[in-house]
């Protein structure tokens, strides 16, 4: 499952048929480590005008077989052999393999800069700028989606040498990042080490430092470095706000739009540490608002409100959601056993200490079972029913994958259905604002989208109905008419696959 493209076999059609080759490979499973490591030149060129790319360039790495005579603004050019690989395209090869396998993780390692020039011997720069150098328009025909390498991606994390505008140095030894990324990864007990971890053990090299900015973007980065792990975030801690008025209950500036639900249940602190040594009581929350949270305590009442009235700040820390995942696992299937201290295992995770087994003939939200080599996952929510399918469309999971890949989906299952059935905001009345669904286009790829002149108004009721147009592309237009600022938050929730 490793392959290496050095000097010669490094041409740019070798390096897009390695990375293309990656979704064909059925040894990638889901929940596999893929990491692309990059060591070469690179360069910043001019972006055609109608691109409207930051700064006006782009940047390219350049393959062994790039040849810079081969400018041209021609169109239907950039297909033949010589040219570099453009970093929309780069991110749109990885973005593609994610969306085809799904549940990888990914990581790209890039040692090369994006201007400056240099050859090899003493202290160098690993590209060549291009003035002059042409792209033609239609170079983006190869990804619609148009997405910049340098734009945080849920597909991949990305580890870079340098930032887009600088340059990326070597000496004798090789790049200057690779070396001294190698001497992090050779030090022991690494098992905790995340990225941003990663970025401050950088810093402690000033051989690196002096000449170049490392980069760390993409989202999950608190995953531990390579194995992708990931460590269970912090939960929020909120600062209770006493209620003068009703003495035996507390606020929390937070609400329905951060996930709480009514029947969600609190730690509550006297340190915002939270932990256990600073418990003093539980408390429940009984009235959910968009941004607030009413609550009442379960136990510990009295010695809160004795610190609340002697001028003590309490934190509340969710220990248990208030809707919890509704699982059906049929006890007579033979993965029962295993499932089940799966779940009990990880008691200690709010998610999955939010799932609540159900009996048959109980409602349930989710249903899982084997046929012996796959895992079945079976929708049972009366809302995905009613407009959705029964059944989730991409989740090839075998019953020999990591457990983590099981745990991952139950997560998501449960946050998903949680913020489902959220009650409906009553907040803003529907004169407040107005939402349009409407078909939207754009001139070129990287051009706003723009309404189409003739779109009609999709939503209704409540509702949004879309006819069967392949290719077609729509957007949200939300007007306020109030005289408060308003912050509008979109969701679309898929209910064939359960992802938000």
């Amino acid at each position: 499952n490793i392959v290496i493209l050095r000097d010669e076999q490094a041409t740019g059609s070798g390096i897009r048929k390695a990375l293309s080759g990656l979704v064909d490979n059925e040894n990638i499973r889901p929940y596999a480590i893929v990491l692309v490591y990059y060591a070469g030149h690179g360069s910043t060129v001019p972006a055609p005008p109608s691109w409207e790319m930051p700064n006006n360039v782009v940047q390219m790495i350049l393959p062994f077989d790039f040849d810079p005579k081969l400018s041209s603004n021609a169109k239907g050019t950039w297909k033949l052999p010589g040219h570099g690989i453009l970093d929309v395209e780069f991110g749109h090869i990885i973005e593609d393999i994610s969306l085809k396998k799904g549940g990888l993780r990914i990581l790209v390692v890039m040692d090369s800069c994006y201007s400056g020039s240099g050859t090899r011997g003493g202290l160098t720069v690993r590209g060549g700028e291009l003035y002059g150098y042409k792209i033609p328009e239609d170079a983006l025909s190869f990804a619609p989606k148009g997405r910049s390498f340098f734009t945080s991606d849920r597909s991949h994390i990305l580890l870079a040498a340098s930032a887009p505008n600088e340059k990326a140095h070597e000496d004798e030894n090789g790049g200057l990042f690779t070396n001294a990324l190698l001497a992090i990864l050779k030090k022991p007990n690494l098992e905790d080490l995340t990225y941003p971890g990663l970025m401050t053990q950088l810093k402690t090299f000033p051989f690196l430092m002096e000449k170049q900015t490392p980069r760390c973007e993409g989202f999950n980065l608190d995953r531990t470095v390579f194995t992708l792990e990931t460590r269970r975030s912090e939960p929020a801690v909120y600062t209770i706000q006493v209620v003068d008025e009703a003495p035996t209950t507390f606020r929390l500036p937070a609400g329905q739009r951060h996930g709480i639900t009514n029947g969600a249940q609190f730690a509550v602190h006297t340190d915002k540490r939270c932990t256990s040594e600073f418990q003093v009581a539980y408390a429940v929350a009984e009235d959910t608002q968009p941004s607030v949270t009413t609550c009442s305590f379960l136990t510990g009442a009295s010695e809160a409100l004795r610190l609340l009235g002697q001028g003590a700040v309490l934190y509340a820390v969710q220990t248990l959601h208030g809707h919890p995942l509704r699982l059906f696992i049929d006890q007579n299937d033979t993965h029962y056993p295993r499932w089940k201290t799966l779940i009990d295992d990880h008691v200690n995770d709010i998610n999955i200490r939010s799932i609540q087994l159900v009996r048959p003939g109980e409602e349930a939200d989710l249903a899982i079972s084997s046929d012996g080599k796959k895992v079945l996952f079976e929708v049972k929510n009366l809302t995905c029913l009613q407009y959705g399918s029964p059944y989730l469309s991409c989740r090839d999971v075998r019953v020999d994958d990591p457990d983590d890949y099981l745990l991952d989906i139950l997560r998501g299952a449960g946050n998903f259905f949680r913020h489902l059935d959220l009650p409906k905001m009553g907040a803003l009345r529907n004169e407040t604002f107005e939402v349009r669904c409407l078909e939207v286009c754009r001139q070129a790829i990287l051009t706003p989208w723009l309404p189409k002149p003739d779109a009609l108004n999709l939503c209704s009721d409540h509702k949004i109905y879309l006819v069967e147009n392949k290719g077609a592309s729509y957007g949200f237009e939300i007007k306020n008419k109030s005289l408060d600022s308003l912050h509008a938050v979109v969701v679309l929730f898929n209910l064939h696959n359960l992802q938000m």
